[in-house]
Formats: C-alpha cells, structure tokens, sequence
C-alpha cells in the first residue's frame, strides 16, 4: 500500500475515533507507524481486506489495471482534444488487461474508434459485437457506450465489472490477524504497545467485508493488544474482541 493512502487511511480512522488521542505519530516501516497512545509508545501495523483469490486473475489485480487503463484513456483523451464525452467500455474478457503492451494498445484502439464515432450533444450511441472493429473483440471488448452531454466540461471513462462476491465471516479476518501475528515478535523489539488496523473497502467490492455474519461478534486469536476493522464505505470503525 502505498504511503500516502496508508495515511489517508489512518486519518479516517483517528477522525472516527478521537478518543484514542494518538500524538507523535510517525510513518514508519514494520510497523507502519509509531505514535503515542495516551503516553504508551504504540505501533500500528495496517492491513487491507481483499477476499481470498481462487483464479489465475485475482479481483484487486483486476481492479487495479482496470485503474490505470482508465486514468490512460481519460489523459488521453484530453491531450487529443477531443469533445468531452462519458465513455463505457464493457469488456468480456479482463485477463486482457494483464499484459501492459495489450493495455496500451486497447486503450489506443478505443481512443481510434470513439474518436471517429463521438455522438452529437443528446441520446448515448451504443457499439455491440456488429458495431464494432474485430481488433476490439480481439482485445476482449464486448460493447462500448458513448454520451455526450451539455453540462460535461471533461472526458470520463468506464470499465464497469462485476464478480461474485462470496459471503464474508470470522475465518476470513482471523487468516488476515493470523498471518500479521507472525511479525508481531519483530515489531515488540521497537514498541510495547501493538495494535492491528484492517482496512475494509479501499479496492472495490471484493475489499469490502459484509458485518452481517459474525465478523463483529467473533473473538480473535492475535498478537496484537488491539485490533480495528475500519470500513471506508459507511464510515465506520469497530473494535474487535480477542480471544
């Protein structure tokens, strides 16, 4: 994770939870950070919940390529000048974006298309397997909607996706506390106070830990003298019991 979401993160924990009157907080490695927690020096190791992965493509790798392509095509599609426009592209086949030259090549191949093919200001155009050229079906395109609108004064570019999401619970959170727990030792050599933060909805829907089993109600088995579950969609922080 990178550093400057690490802290962002934080932020929206500590805002959520004043009364934990942190101070001095320093942004470290192993932990990720060192602070002061009502005059106890504390570390707090964060971590983020993704579900597990059973394919070849995890849902976070997904997401994140997905990312890049769509900062590409709306950079892109600026420096071209061409009208702004809301642009979804449907794709059916996301291993595609595994590879960085296929990447760069679809996000070329769209802009070429759509630039030739922008609507008037009105009704969105819809491009489907008949519409559109086979380099596109190669690169795993399945359709391409185009809407331009008065009132749209920059290019914005989809790539909606959808997965299963399976059914959160205990087991999921405690292999995350489990797997952090072995670092526990090392990180006791420079704090004596340790605490776990788990961030819950930074990725996606895959990132986002559903509270309806028993998640909030299960005690943990954990190295950590505390442990929270932060959850970014809601605006949350939950405190979870250890075993």
């Amino acid at each position: 994770m990178k550093k400057k979401n690490e802290r962002r993160y934080l932020d929206a924990f500590l805002e959520l939870r004043p009364d934990l009157q942190l101070a001095d907080i320093q942004h470290c490695e192993r932990p990720d950070f060192i602070c002061s927690a009502r005059g106890v020096t504390t570390g707090i190791e964060m971590t983020r919940f993704f579900f597990p992965s059973r394919g070849r493509i995890s849902p976070q790798a997904v997401n994140e390529y997905r990312d890049q392509l769509t900062h590409t095509l709306r950079e892109e599609h600026s420096k071209r000048g061409f009208p702004p426009a809301h642009v979804s592209v449907q794709l059916f086949s996301h291993e595609k974006l595994l590879d960085r030259r296929t990447r760069q090549r679809l996000a070329t191949c769209l802009l070429d298309f759509v630039s030739q093919r922008l609507p008037p200001v009105g009704p969105h155009v819809e491009f489907d397997y008949d519409g559109l050229e086979p380099k596109l079906v190669e690169l795993g395109v399945d359709t391409v909607s185009v809407l331009r609108t008065a009132g749209l004064t920059k290019p914005f570019w989809s790539l909606p996706y959808a997965s299963f999401i399976p059914e959160s619970g205990s087991s999921l959170i405690q292999a995350i506390v489990t797997e952090k727990s072995s670092y526990a030792e090392e990180y006791r050599n420079k704090v004596p106070m340790l605490w776990l933060l788990i961030v819950s909805g930074s990725g996606g829907l895959h990132s986002m830990v559903d509270f309806d089993g028993d998640v909030l109600t299960a005690s943990y088995a954990s190295s950590f003298d505390r442990i929270f579950l932060l959850r970014t969609f809601g605006s949350s922080v939950h405190e979870l019991k250890r075993a």
